[in-house]
């Protein structure tokens, strides 16, 4: 009987977990207080990451599906982490990775995005006038255009091994915009919009 107890504790001690572990995690623009270990790279760029699907205006057809990471200072914390880990930098590396993480997200608010599209590969193209596609950083404060938007024709082993969504079906990008984002904003969406249809990708701040 005491065995059967303790099996039975051992289960809802298990469930208890596994539900705060379902929690979502509080998102701050901030810099994080403390410098993320390696391994928390997988949960803080999938906190930072968003899915969207365009649907043509008719409602039948699935036009672009968006996969965006922020490159928020918690990510590029967390990143340098794992780079760190992964090449084995040495104690000046390691800060000299981390000041240039610092620095560019004081400069650019950047985003890596992966695009598809299910009725032709090129209709991705995101940096392609032609398509018909245009993004947006929207806060409550206004919105601005893209400071720079670049094809990632050729995704490096660090980019696909950092970022999973890259494939030879989506179209990679590297989007910035200016650093206009800050911890007093509830909330940021990164936008997509066009004559066949929109979407919005949005990250909640704070509580």
């Amino acid at each position: 009987m005491m065995r059967r107890r303790s099996s039975g504790a051992r289960a809802i001690a298990i469930v208890v977990v596994c539900a705060a572990c379902a929690i979502p995690r509080t998102l701050r623009w901030a810099a994080p207080e403390r410098r993320p270990a390696s391994g928390d790279y997988g949960a803080i760029r999938r906190a930072w990451t968003r899915d969207e699907s365009v649907v043509a205006v008719s409602g039948f057809e699935n036009v672009l599906t968006l996969t965006a990471t922020c490159m928020a200072p918690e990510f590029r914390a967390a990143y340098a982490s794992r780079y760190a880990h992964d090449y084995q930098l040495g104690p000046r590396e390691r800060a000299d990775l981390a000041r240039a993480q610092a620095t560019a997200v004081a400069r650019e608010i950047q985003f890596f995005v992966t695009a598809y599209s299910g009725t032709d590969f090129d209709d991705a193209d995101l940096s392609d006038p032609d398509r018909g596609w245009r993004l947006l950083l929207v806060t409550p404060r206004g919105r601005w255009a893209p400071t720079s938007l670049s094809k990632v024709t050729h995704p490096t082993a660090v980019q696909k091994a950092y970022f999973p969504r890259t494939s030879r079906q989506r179209i990679a990008f590297l989007v910035g915009f200016p650093p206009v984002v800050d911890d007093q904003d509830p909330w940021f969406r990164l936008v997509v919009i066009g004559p066949r249809g929109h979407g919005e990708l949005q990250w909640n701040l704070g509580d």
